[in-house]
C-alpha cells in the first residue's frame, strides 16, 4: 500500500482537549508531518443569541423563542459547533419545527424542555 496524506478533523468540547484528545495532540505536535490545531473558542453571548437568530431565521426583534435560545445558549457553553447540534437535534426531535419560513417551539414541548439538560459537562453516573 503506497503512503498517502490523511486528514484529520477532530471536535472537542474545550475541556477534552486537555483530557481525552491530550495525548493525541501531544504526538502530532512532536511529529514531523505538518499539523495544524484550530482552536474555537466560545462565542459572546451576544454573538451566540445572533447565530441563534439566524440558524432559526428569526429577526432580532422576535423574542418568541428567547428562553428556548438561553437555554441552548447555555448547553452549548457558547460553542458554535454545539449550538447548530443543538439545533439539529431539537428538528429532528420534532420540538421546532418550520412554520411560515422559519422556526417555532412544536405545541406539545413544555415537558421537553423541562428536562433539556443544562451543561454539556459528562455525567459521571453515565460513563
Amino acid at each position: 500500500m503506497a503512503e498517502a496524506p490523511i486528514l484529520l478533523v477532530l471536535i472537542s468540547r474545550y475541556f477534552e482537549r486537555k483530557t481525552t484528545i491530550r495525548s493525541l495532540l501531544e504526538v502530532l505536535e512532536r511529529s514531523t508531518q505538518r499539523f495544524t490545531d484550530v482552536e474555537v473558542g466560545q462565542l459572546a453571548e451576544v454573538e451566540a443569541i445572533q447565530l441563534l437568530g439566524q440558524l432559526l431565521k428569526q429577526p432580532a426583534e422576535d423574542d418568541t423563542l428567547r428562553p428556548l435560545q438561553q437555554r441552548i445558549v447555555q448547553r452549548a457553553e457558547r460553542s458554535p459547533f454545539y449550538i447548530e447540534e443543538i439545533v439539529r437535534m431539537l428538528i429532528d426531535q420534532h420540538i421546532l419545527i418550520k412554520k411560515h419560513g422559519r422556526f417555532e417551539i412544536a405545541p406539545n414541548t413544555d415537558q421537553t424542555l423541562a428536562h433539556f439538560p443544562a451543561t454539556l459537562e459528562p455525567d459521571p453516573d453515565t460513563f
